[in-house]
């Protein structure tokens, strides 16, 4: 009998009671810690570019009912496909954080931790979550009507039924996290050593110089582009051929504030594009998708958000001295990303991978989410030691970037490695972000229900 004849629990009863309380404490508990830091690992693409893009591609269109743009799939180079690689990536880099959820798995990361400096003697939760499920080959044939269905950077329709589907930027603030770490790869050709880059894209601040500039009189114009020029956002990245950066930023802005992309000049609309922050699911959302509006028109949540203390945090100065704490933060898990090739012995100080100037743009992933966005290029396959790399030592990378991620939001002392570019020593200040005034700023986006339901 489990209870007694004084209506008490025995003795079993009571133990098992003391286990299943053991068991919430020590196993469920961590996942739902409101003290837990939250991650989002984003490993890019998915996909797979299909013609005609207006039925396979990106942001989808309520109006014409087709995408606007085609579907990226990413790098490949001799047998390496960036989507799969990068999902492999960050299910190794979300094996090593689980273990901070666990006491079982504390001593684990700890001797992790200690390889790269004084670990701390108690570990804190990190919780991580990834952006999507594995790449479209993975059942194949349940998806082979819409192989890009989850895997679009934005909201869609299902073919079949018409239902809304949320894109991966809509997913990834379902978590409202306070970190979203992107993970790519680039075919791009660079010195024999290889490299290791950051995506990053500036502020409301820098975009307005091109808005002075369209709307300013003639005589008046040149003004504006001799300040980009001083800025550090003036080596933009070229994404059409026989642009300059100037007319690449111009072009950038354009999409930014209208949803038009502009003529070569950049002073007059061309072809529709979207207003991409109404092609997420997010508290910033208009509901004016599909109406005429005045062309630069930027008044409501979004624009209040764009110009807010906080997204200047983010995007805008900071520790490098630009791109905000997403530069910062990238720049920071690179520069573990060196570390951790050095301490593993894959190179010698003299070997290790450069870390290149950032590519900056109109990222999307960067700019349509609150939390703090590392987004990195962690190898160019054009370089033959990158690609070594790549292959050869996949697991390094991942436990680098883990070892970088907690660093972030838990800095402890590091070993002093005679190398160039050490991590700095401190992490993000994610205090100011969860003290915003009005609320906590990572919560502001949206729900947080993703945390239950990701993939």
């Amino acid at each position: 009998m489990l209870w007694n004849s004084k209506g008490k629990p025995n003795a079993f009863l009571k133990v098992s009671y003391s286990l299943l309380a053991k068991f919430f404490f020590f196993a469920i508990a961590p996942f739902f810690s409101i003290t837990a830091a939250t991650v989002v690992l984003d490993p890019g693409h998915g996909g797979r570019y299909l013609y005609p893009y207006r039925l396979y591609g990106d942001k989808f269109d309520k109006a014409s009912g087709g995408y606007l743009d085609r579907y990226r799939e990413g790098a490949r180079e001799r047998g390496i496909y960036e989507s799969e690689w990068m999902y492999a990536l960050a299910q190794r880099i979300k094996s090593y954080l689980d273990k901070t959820l666990l006491p079982k798995g504390h001593s684990f990361f700890k001797s992790l931790l200690a390889r790269y400096g004084k670990a701390p003697s108690k570990i804190k939760p990190v919780r991580s979550f990834l952006s999507r499920q594995p790449s479209y080959y993975v059942n194949y044939y349940k998806r082979r009507e819409d192989l890009n269905e989850d895997f679009r950077l934005f909201d869609y329709e299902n073919w079949r039924t018409g239902e809304k589907k949320l894109g991966t930027i809509s997913r990834i603030n379902s978590y409202c996290p306070e970190l979203v770490v992107t993970l790519h790869l680039t075919e791009t050709k660079v010195s024999p050593k290889g490299g290791l880059a950051s995506v990053i894209t500036p502020g409301y601040t820098t975009f307005e110089l091109a808005r002075q500039y369209i709307m300013a009189p003639e005589n008046e114009r040149s003004s504006f582009a001799q300040a980009f020029e001083k800025t550090p956002y003036a080596n933009w990245f070229i994404s059409e051929g026989g642009y300059n950066a100037w007319q690449s930023f111009l072009k950038d802005a354009w999409i930014y504030f209208t949803g038009y992309a502009p003529e070569k000049n950049g002073l007059h609309p061309k072809s529709w594009r979207g207003l991409r922050h109404n092609l997420i699911s997010w508290s910033y959302a208009e509901d004016s998708e599909g109406i005429e509006r005045p062309l630069w028109q930027i008044e409501g949540r979004f624009w209040e958000r764009e110009r807010s203390l906080a997204e200047k945090w983010r995007r805008e100065g900071g520790e490098e001295g630009y791109g905000g704490d997403n530069f910062f933060a990238s720049q920071q898990l690179l520069r573990f990303i060196r570390l951790g090739l050095f301490l593993n012995k894959v190179d010698s100080a003299r070997s290790l991978p450069e870390i290149f100037p950032p590519y900056i743009s109109t990222w999307a992933v960067p700019t349509f989410v609150n939390a703090v966005s590392a987004y990195l290029e962690v190898a160019h396959l054009g370089s033959k030691r990158d690609f070594q790399r790549i292959s050869r030592h996949l697991e390094i990378y991942a436990q680098s970037i883990s070892v970088g991620i907690y660093y972030l939001f838990y800095p402890f002392p590091l070993h002093q490695i005679k190398i160039q570019d050490r991590p700095l020593p401190k992490g993000v200040d994610f205090d100011k972000y969860r003290e915003y005034p009005g609320g906590n700023y990572f919560t502001a986006v949206g729900p947080c229900w993703g945390m239950n339901h990701g993939p």
